[in-house]
């Protein structure tokens, strides 16, 4: 006998990869999931709210995928607004909301002061000197710094050289939460 030229594949590894769910795939979903496409990823998520009360999840039903997190959330849980962002009641998507308010309220401040050749910062009568890389402002020497500035990818933290003006470093720290 010659022996076999097929792959040997184990009869344990067929079972698990014939039980594993594909997206799309007919009936690889129990009822209360579905994929969402999130961006280009697609993203299996419940069809319930998953934010926590103590150590138990809400579980109605969801209306909306919060922006920040990821989380399905239900209506008394999160916010739908009208420029179709999906926000959830946690504190930290909340919070990172706020900011994101406060930042383009300052982002106008500076770019108009920008507009005139001055500092971003109200008040301060000094020659531009450098370019902050978060909010792509103007300002003088004193108020933009290069700084070590930490950052999470794909869960890594990490840290990089960038040139941030006082605010853009001060709000950094909101969004490191997960």
């Amino acid at each position: 006998m010659f022996p076999s030229t097929r792959p040997l594949v184990r009869p344990y590894k067929r079972e698990r990869e014939r039980r594993s769910p594909v997206v799309g795939e007919a009936g690889a979903f129990d009822a209360n999931v579905r994929a969402w496409q999130h961006g280009s990823v697609a993203v299996a998520v419940s069809e319930v709210c998953r934010i926590r009360h103590g150590l138990f999840h809400c579980k109605r039903e969801m209306i909306g995928l919060c922006q920040y997190c990821g989380r399905p959330f239900c209506g008394r849980h999160g916010v739908l607004l009208e420029d179709s962002q999906q926000i959830c009641a946690r504190k930290v998507c909340v919070r990172k909301r706020e900011d994101v308010a406060r930042h383009l309220a300052y982002k106008g401040v500076v770019l108009r002061r920008n507009g005139v050749s001055l500092c971003g910062i109200g008040g301060c009568e000094e020659p531009l000197a450098g370019h902050c890389s978060r909010c792509n402002g103007y300002f003088c020497i004193h108020h933009v710094k290069s700084r070590r500035e930490p950052y999470l990818q794909n869960r890594v933290r990490s840290t990089r050289l960038s040139s941030l003006c006082g605010h853009c470093w001060a709000r950094r720290p909101i969004w490191l939460q997960t």
